[in-house]
């Protein structure tokens, strides 16, 4: 037994093994000018080094349905069991959907032995000179923020090649130690005002002031989280475009975090009538308290926000959106500021201890109203390679759907220099595809908008 599992990342432990939720996915786009006629060989000796860099990797977690499961480090990585070689042979971005799609909805096996992770290489077949390198993982393994550094020392192993032939047996060293949990680290506390509030959000009927409980579309249901079908779509917003919206945030004083939860709460006032409030939720992460830069960790807590009745009447009024969308996104970054300048001190992390059995914790969840109506979660801006010959043209974050938390995941990446890519995640039966088609549309209609000096107007 390497050590146990910690608190927050049996949060994950306890869904992967209900089946509520399977995994990350952190996916990048490689291209090169020089031949590729040893691609394979190449990829595999790139990920024989990731693997010896992030204990993460190493790890298998013994006792996943038990109250106090654990992680064990393995003797070896079998690399023709962690990785998926896939050729396109048309549609690659269709596929590429696709082939998230199944590996979300899909629950790691035998996870005692071998760690939970995968590495899916998805080539055109007309275009070999490029791959989407999509790595898959465990929730409990790592943060958003993992999946980005994956990619960055994988980008770095391919640029520096190895001139011995990768062994596909990857022996791992006994000395391989994973990094403490998170409370290990920082000593979060909770308030009794805290603490009675959110008691009370927890256990206040549905029917006791009706009018604050937000639209998130039906409750929590056993029959989808049984099935549990994870669909996705995405979009990307060109490199040009992506640098004025950068700079349109900046002079009006936000964040493209605060810009997105703006343009999601007016897709979702738009098209949903009968929702007078909603929710948000937005984790971010706690680095910054730990100290911890260049690992693969847990290290994230979540914001939660709510759009009362009063916002959103005042929204469908609105004839003014631009200025609207603006102000809500001003208005995220301060609360935002407020709630990392409290941190550690009454975030919803300083709950953890409260909850004696996590399974339990979930399960409780099913037959009532979620938490949230969308997530956004924004991973950040993955720095290309400084040289060599493989270049990452972009980055796609996506997860499983969130059967037991936000109803819509929207996923948040994009490259130094290049695209923005933002997915839309959720569970299959949850809420109508075509809704949450019509939000992705006017994510890349807003974020269009002010890339090109354009004012948003409710109907074009």
């Amino acid at each position: 037994m390497a050590r146990p599992v910690g608190l927050l990342e049996q949060m994950s432990t306890a869904r992967h093994d209900l089946g509520y939720y399977h995994s990350v996915g952190a996916t990048a786009r490689y291209s090169t000018p020089t031949s590729t006629s040893n691609l394979r060989r190449q990829i595999q000796a790139a990920l024989t080094k990731v693997i010896l860099q992030y204990p993460a990797l190493c790890h298998g977690i013994i006792n996943e349905g038990a109250l106090k499961p654990s992680f064990k480090l393995v003797e070896s990585i079998d690399l023709d069991r962690c990785i998926e070689w896939i050729t396109v042979t048309s549609d690659r971005e269709s596929k590429l959907a696709e082939t998230l799609e199944q590996a979300h909805s899909t629950r790691f096996s035998d996870i005692e032995v071998h760690p939970p992770w995968k590495l899916l290489i998805i080539t055109p077949e007309t275009k070999p000179s490029t791959f989407d390198a999509a790595f898959i993982f465990h929730h409990a393994l790592g943060d958003g923020m993992s999946g980005k550094l994956f990619h960055g020392s994988f980008a770095s192993a391919l640029n520096t090649p190895s001139s011995s032939p990768p062994e596909l047996l990857v022996p791992i060293p006994s000395s391989t130690k994973l990094p403490p949990p998170i409370e290990a680290l920082i000593p979060f506390t909770v308030s009794y005002r805290y603490l009675l509030l959110q008691i009370w959000e927890s256990i206040r009927p549905a029917w006791f002031f009706p009018s604050l409980q937000p639209w998130t579309s039906t409750p929590i249901s056993a029959t989808n989280l049984a099935r549990g079908e994870s669909r996705m779509t995405f979009f990307a917003l060109p490199a040009d475009l992506m640098k004025v919206v950068l700079s349109e945030c900046r002079e009006n004083g936000t964040t493209l975090t605060g810009l997105l939860h703006a343009l999601a709460l007016l897709s979702f006032t738009n098209h949903v009538p009968q929702g007078s409030s909603f929710t948000s939720t937005t984790p971010y992460s706690l680095r910054h308290l730990t100290g911890t830069k260049d690992d693969m960790v847990v290290q994230v807590s979540a914001l939660s926000t709510t759009y009362p009745t009063s916002l959103v009447t005042s929204l469908r009024a609105s004839s003014n959106l631009t200025e609207e969308i603006w102000s809500l996104a001003r208005d995220f970054k301060k609360n935002m500021a407020v709630e990392l300048a409290r941190a550690p001190r009454d975030v919803v992390l300083g709950l953890l201890p409260y909850i004696s059995d996590m399974h339990e914790f979930f399960r409780s969840k099913i037959g009532k109203g979620r938490e949230s109506t969308f997530e956004v979660s924004n991973v950040g801006v993955l720095a290309p390679p400084a040289s060599g010959d493989w270049n990452v043209e972009r980055v796609l974050f996506s997860q499983s759907g969130m059967g037991t938390g936000a109803l819509v995941g929207i996923n948040v990446a994009s490259v130094v220099g290049g695209e923005l890519v933002v997915s839309l995640t959720w569970l299959e039966g949850d809420v109508d595809s075509a809704l949450v088609e019509r939000v992705r549309d006017d994510l890349r209609y807003g974020l269009r908008c002010v890339g090109e000096g354009r004012d948003v107007v409710r109907e074009r």
